[in-house]
């Protein structure tokens, strides 16, 4: 194994922190992280306002390499592709999506999930794992360097819960938003989670204005049939938190719509009763089936019915139509695996 530290892993403070502390001037840890996000250089040998002795000495102990794609898929429309890659704890992937004149990258954060959702194709391959910060990271990278497209929001909605991996997440946020770097804008970035509350706190303390994802998914006396760690992290406590809490960035709570479970007139007349006095966007699902599960997606008859009953709040009520499905690139089918 390689002895050398992965530059995806590090702050622009801490690059700046660890040369100057070997001896280089202060201004180098900077100079490269430039490289790196900025002009999108990942061979030191190319960091040409460094002197070369400096340039063979960062390439001595930096690994610049971004993660390995083992293999990807594009969608028919071709607006879609999704990426299989190489971690340290097995596989991952990625999904970059054209929307109108700009491209969504949707990232993982662990390699597979624990809390298994009976609908979602990570859940159903256990946890084998978190991510590292520069695993995180490299992922955008990786990305940029495959389709030289570097997109314009970022959304961890990928494998896993990324409140279960906290540090990590928070690390990859902070070298992600950095201005002297990829510049991607708080506002520009959405993490999804169940609502593990605690750690949802500590985010939205530290980042007002990140974009928030809860998947609620079904009323709360249906919710664990479906989501089991409802048990552990009820959804009572985030819709609570955010009725007490109305000054923070309204969150978006998506409820992903699956034909006889959760998508009946009654589940939406209580879904309406749930989130009153809550400012908030319903972001609508329709299921991205799977072939390895038995759920089905709702007829647009049923998403109609829906929707008219939830226009009746006072939120805004939009409908995700996922991109990808054909090659298993939608919310909920990523699995680490490719299927032909």
């Amino acid at each position: 194994m390689s002895s050398k530290s992965i530059i995806f892993n590090f702050t622009r403070n801490e690059l700046i922190e660890i040369l100057t502390k070997k001896g280089f001037p202060p201004y180098l840890g900077g100079q490269i992280f430039s490289w790196v996000y900025t002009k999108h250089e990942l061979n030191p040998d190319n960091f040409t306002n460094i002197s070369k002795e400096n340039r063979k000495k960062i390439g001595e102990l930096f690994d610049f390499s971004p993660l390995k794609v083992i293999d990807s898929r594009k969608s028919v429309e071709e607006e879609t592709e999704k990426f299989l890659l190489r971690v340290k704890n097995g596989y991952i992937e990625t999904v970059l999506m054209k929307q109108n004149d700009y491209y969504t990258q949707c990232v993982s954060s662990q390699v597979g999930c624990k809390l298994g959702c009976k609908f979602c194709a990570t859940g159903e391959i256990g946890f084998k794992g978190n991510l590292s910060a520069d695993e995180i990271v490299s992922q955008v990278a990786t990305v940029k360097k495959a389709t030289n497209i570097l997109p314009k929001n970022l959304v961890y909605m990928g494998m896993g819960e990324p409140l279960l991996n906290y540090e990590n997440v928070l690390k990859s946020i902070e070298i992600l938003s950095d201005r002297e770097g990829y510049d991607f804008g708080i506002r520009r970035i959405t993490i999804s989670t169940i609502g593990i509350l605690d750690n949802l706190k500590k985010l939205v303390n530290r980042y007002p204005n990140i974009g928030i994802a809860i998947s609620l998914n079904a009323i709360p006396e249906k919710r664990t049939a479906i989501i089991p760690a409802e048990r552990k992290y009820p959804i009572m406590d985030i819709i609570n938190f955010y009725r007490e809490n109305k000054r923070i960035a309204r969150p978006t709570l998506e409820y992903t719509l699956m034909d006889g479970i959760n998508s009946s007139k009654e589940d939406a007349k209580k879904l309406l009763k749930l989130l009153k006095n809550i400012r908030c966007k319903i972001n609508l699902i329709p299921y991205n089936e799977n072939p390895k599960l038995p759920y089905k997606t709702v007829s647009e008859e049923t998403l109609n019915d829906f929707i008219k009953i939830l226009f009746k709040g006072d939120n805004a009520v939009t409908v995700r139509r996922s991109k990808g499905k054909d090659i298993l690139g939608g919310c909920g089918q990523l699995s680490g695996e490719m299927y032909d």
